[in-house]
């Protein structure tokens, strides 16, 4: 029947069918048509007579499995393939993919379709399915497909999701996905530093997550058993970052440590000198994203011709810096010579003895009233007046970021440094080096004995533009966030910011009464070096999860 029907569609199809078509079209025609078809597909839902029809050359084009599997060295040659772990509807959109590539995705079959591509080493189709999953993550199935994504190895994915994760944790806490996941997903997901949510509730949810585990098994929930059921993700729990009272209502007598474990973090949670904790991770969480105010609303307001300030920033732990702020700039007439205005002056009172005594030098305004009276007022200089909103212009800027990017080694105690490079670590013959050595400017050492040169250099520079008028458009995004080392902190920040056009228009805006600025979680400290941040709100950073 199914060769009766080919052949009737051969002898009605038109004679140049291919007219007007791209390849995608034609392609989809031979797929559609069942046209010199050479395979069938038979899948786990298919009735006894139905199967898909294909082209073996073109399946193999697409697929390493199916150029293996049709004309490999162990092929048997047989013209139909059983595949009793595939949904014909799923396996329809895979080979739509196959011969034009598109596929019609939806949140029910992207994960069925990622499966069978990842099978069959469709790796395009494969990042086009998870590209579109990405699309979809929420809070409520962020677990899930973290469990995908993982399991099929496609790191965008994985990352998306934990994006998504760690701004979200209380909620993700509360999610039944989290209890159903993996062991390994929930590893992944506490080893992130920047997982941020109160311990003592991650340490909660971790526990219950345990004990379901132990449920499914029949076996007993003891203490030594939910912490072997939580493997290395016990680590992961920072239960010396607790304080003490949260700590005990957490594992007393719950059998999850031993005394030297327990003294050992009580040590580290009082501060002890040199205390060092083995069982969990010491280091405490913090949020993902992290905005630092430089310039809040209690400095002065200065005129410029141009805006340019630097500060400095220090960082005792990696971080990405993600974008900056700038704050109101007003358009700002500076006159050309000194005018006075009687704007908001009070009055004074007019007594002739003393008055002209006590106002010497001092520019006065006089109106004579009808009833011989005389109102007074000391006016004030004018050295200029704002201009209208409505006058938009456009403010052109800078931004730039120098660092010192190469640490180097003293050698004992001489002056020559030590530079110690992968490709150098042999000779030209195969022999390992003892030592390569370099004359080199001597620089400041630092506590492990590390040089760094004293020589800046600039590793990142953006132009931008915002319109002055345009009060909600004022965050500056990095074009790539630019990570910023612990080992090569201070960075150096320099902004300069002007308006478009050559005009007398000067621009006036507040700039800062604090001279440091420290983070949240003080692992960000920045430095006012020249201009106390004017024209600068806010500079935005995101924290390394360190998975």
């Amino acid at each position: 029947m199914e060769l009766a029907f080919q052949e009737q569609y051969e002898k009605t199809m038109p004679l140049a069918w291919q007219h007007n078509k791209d390849l995608g079209d034609c392609m989809v025609e031979l797929y559609d048509k069942r046209l010199w078809t050479d395979v069938k597909l038979r899948c786990k839902d298919h009735d006894e007579n139905e199967r898909i029809h294909a082209h073996k050359i073109v399946l193999a084009a697409r697929s390493p499995v199916f150029q293996a599997m049709f004309f490999g060295a162990c092929t048997n040659g047989k013209d139909e393939v059983q595949l009793d772990n595939t949904e014909s509807k799923i396996l329809d959109l895979f080979l739509r993919y196959i011969y034009s590539d598109t596929v019609a995705l939806t949140e029910e079959n992207a994960s069925a379709v990622l499966e069978i591509a990842h099978y069959y080493q469709v790796t395009n189709l494969v990042q086009f399915c998870a590209d579109y999953l990405a699309t979809l993550i929420t809070p409520v199935n962020a677990c899930e497909i973290l469990t995908l994504a993982m399991f099929y190895k496609v790191t965008t994915l994985r990352d998306a999701c934990c994006t998504i994760i760690d701004r979200n944790a209380d909620e993700i806490l509360k999610s039944e996905g989290f209890l159903e996941l993996t062991e390994e997903c929930l590893t992944y997901i506490l080893k992130g530093d920047t997982f941020y949510a109160d311990e003592d509730n991650i340490f909660i949810k971790s526990e219950e997550w345990s004990k379901r585990k132990i449920e499914e098994i029949s076996q007993e929930k003891i203490g030594r058993d939910i912490r072997k059921t939580l493997g290395a993700s016990f680590f992961y729990l920072r239960l010396p970052t607790m304080t003490f009272e949260i700590l005990m209502k957490c594992t007393r007598k719950k059998g999850y440590l031993t005394f030297e474990e327990y003294e050992d973090i009580v040590e580290f949670i009082n501060k002890f000198p040199a205390s060092s904790v083995k069982s969990n991770s010491c280091v405490a969480r913090l949020q993902r994203e992290e905005t630092m105010t430089l310039n809040g609303e209690d400095g002065k307001t200065n005129v410029y011709d141009n805006i340019d300030t630097k500060f400095e920033i220090s960082v005792s732990r990696d971080v990405k810096l993600t974008h900056f702020v700038v704050r109101e700039i007003c358009k700002y007439l500076k006159y050309n010579k000194l005018l006075y205005t009687d704007e908001n002056c009070p009055d004074i009172s007019f007594k002739k003895d003393v008055f002209f005594a006590q106002n010497k030098n001092k520019p006065l305004k006089f109106k004579y009233n009808w009833f011989e009276t005389i109102d007074v007022k000391e006016l004030k200089a004018a050295h200029g007046e704002d201009l209208s909103d409505k006058l938009d212009t456009v403010i052109s800027g800078t931004f730039k970021v120098t660092g010192r990017r190469s640490k180097t080694i003293l050698r004992g105690k001489s002056k020559r440094v030590l530079k110690l490079h992968e490709e150098e670590s042999t000779a030209g013959n195969g022999e390992p080096l003892e030592e390569v050595c370099q004359e080199e400017e001597e620089g400041e050492e630092d506590a492990d004995g590390a040089v760094y040169s004293k020589n800046e250099e600039l590793i990142f520079e953006q132009d931008f533009q915002l319109q002055s008028a345009d009060a909600t458009c004022r965050r500056i995004d990095l074009r790539q966030p630019l990570t910023l080392t612990k080992d090569a902190s201070p960075y150096i920040i320099e902004t300069t910011m002007h308006y478009g056009c050559t005009s007398g228009v000067k621009m006036k805006t507040r700039c800062s009464n604090t001279k440091t600025a420290r983070s949240k979680f003080g692992q960000i400290q920045v430095q006012d070096i020249a201009g106390q941040f004017a024209g600068i709100k806010s500079i935005g950073f995101e924290n390394i999860s360190n998975r």
